[in-house]
């Protein structure tokens, strides 16, 4: 049997990463039932454990992609183009020393993992809303403001989610940086 020091840090970080979430899913599959059981039991004209059970699921989803490395392409994309930014201007990327290659392989990681988080944050905020819209509508209620109570409070989440991911370049990116500048060379090229 091989010892600890002979597993790969590959091996080790995709053992941790299931075992994490075995133990999601053991919370969920506990939790969950005692919340239609609550849910049930005091409140059963309104269902409410449907919006954990929805969200939760999402999360716990999005867990099992991570942990058994089945995210879509496109967050590989994700990963090659952060990869790419981080060793521009070396000509040839095989010559990158292996610490300074480590370092940013643990920077590229990081920021993939937290736009996963954040990507699956927005798609349990999207599905859970027009799951709660589409409930509220389809018991006869009037599309009024407060049918949005829980999308503009959760929205304020996903806005402060977003700014922790992206930081400024969520509103200031690149693209903004060459608009600006052409338009200031545009009222420049006038005067």
């Amino acid at each position: 049997m091989e010892t600890q020091n002979q597993i790969p840090e590959n091996v080790k970080k995709q053992l941790k990463n299931i075992k994490g979430f075995y133990g999601h899913l053991t919370s969920f599959c506990i939790v969950i039932p005692v919340l239609i059981v609550v849910n049930l039991s005091l409140m059963p004209e309104f269902q409410w454990f449907w919006f954990s059970l929805i969200g939760w699921g999402i999360g716990l989803f999005f867990h099992y992609l991570e942990a058994f490395q089945k995210m879509p392409r496109f967050m590989k994309d994700i990963e090659e183009e952060q990869m790419k930014k981080y060793t521009q201007g070396w000509t040839n990327p095989s010559q990158i020393p292996a610490q300074l290659k480590a370092e940013i392989a643990f920077e590229v990681e990081n920021k993939v993992k937290k736009l996963r988080g954040f990507y699956g944050h927005l798609t349990a905020y999207l599905l859970v809303n027009i799951v709660v819209v589409i409930s509220q509508l389809s018991e006869g209620e009037v599309l009024n403001l407060g049918m949005f109570n829980l999308a503009i409070w959760w929205g304020f989440g996903v806005v402060a989610h977003a700014v922790s991911v992206f930081g400024a370049n969520l509103f200031f990116n690149e693209a903004w940086e060459q608009r600006k500048i052409e338009e200031f060379m545009r009222k420049s090229d006038r005067q």
